[in-house]
C-alpha cells in the first residue's frame, strides 16, 4: 500500500473528506486527491501535518493502518473466536437454536452486536473449519454504523431439515474497507447516463 493509499484508507476509515483533510491541512482539495493517487510526492513536512489532521503517527503511516471494531456480548451469547491467522475471519456462532427447513433460507441471530467504523464492511460466509454440512451455506453483510446485529442466512440446499444449537458455528466474519462515497456516486452517474 502506497502512502497516498495509506492516507485515503485512514481518512476513509474516520469519515473525513478529501475537503476536510485540505482544509485541517492547508493545502487544496485537488492536491489531497493528487497525493492520495501517487500523483504528488509529499515532503517530510507536508506528511507530518497530513499525520497530524489524521491523528497518527508517521511511524503509524509507515505501517498497516489499523482500525478498531467494538464488539457487545450480551450475557447468553458467545463472542465471536478470533482469527489463528491473519488470513482467516472471526468464527461466529448462534445465540439462539434454528431449525432449517430443507430448500430455504433461515435468519439466525448471533446475539452479538458490532460497531463497524465508517468506512467499513463486514462480510459472512462459509468456510470448512466451521464443519457445517455440504449444502448449508452462511450469507450476511454489516454496514457501517453503532452496534450492528450480526445476523447470519443460513440457506439450506439439502433434502433433509437441519438443527442450529446455540454455539454452533456458523459464518467467518471479515472486514473490508467499504467503497468510497464518491466512488458509488461516480458508478450511479456513469449507469444513469449510459440508460
Amino acid at each position: 500500500m502506497t502512502t497516498g493509499q495509506k492516507i485515503r484508507f485512514i481518512r476513509h476509515s474516520r469519515g473525513i473528506t478529501q475537503e476536510d483533510l485540505a482544509q485541517a491541512t492547508g493545502i487544496t482539495q485537488t492536491l489531497v486527491s493528487k497525493i492520495e493517487q501517487g500523483e504528488v510526492a509529499l515532503s517530510p513536512r507536508r506528511l507530518k501535518g497530513i499525520c497530524k489532521a489524521l491523528h497518527v503517527t508517521t511511524d503509524e503511516m509507515a505501517g498497516d493502518p489499523v482500525v478498531t471494531f467494538q464488539v457487545y456480548t450480551p450475557k447468553g451469547t458467545y463472542a465471536p473466536i478470533p482469527p489463528a491467522s491473519e488470513c482467516a475471519g472471526y468464527t461466529v456462532r448462534a445465540g439462539q437454536a434454528g431449525y432449517l427447513q430443507r430448500l430455504t433460507a433461515t435468519d439466525i441471530d448471533t446475539g452479538i452486536r458490532i460497531d463497524v467504523p465508517s468506512g467499513y464492511m463486514g462480510f459472512l460466509c462459509g468456510d470448512s473449519s466451521l464443519h457445517l454440512p455440504d449444502g448449508i451455506i452462511p450469507l450476511g453483510t454489516l454496514g457501517s454504523g453503532h452496534a450492528r446485529p450480526v445476523i447470519v442466512k443460513l440457506i439450506n440446499l439439502r433434502d433433509a431439515a437441519f438443527l442450529i444449537k446455540p454455539g454452533d458455528a456458523l459464518a467467518k466474519l471479515f472486514f473490508v474497507p467499504a467503497p468510497p462515497a464518491e466512488l458509488h456516486a461516480k458508478v450511479t452517474r456513469q449507469r444513469a447516463a449510459e440508460d
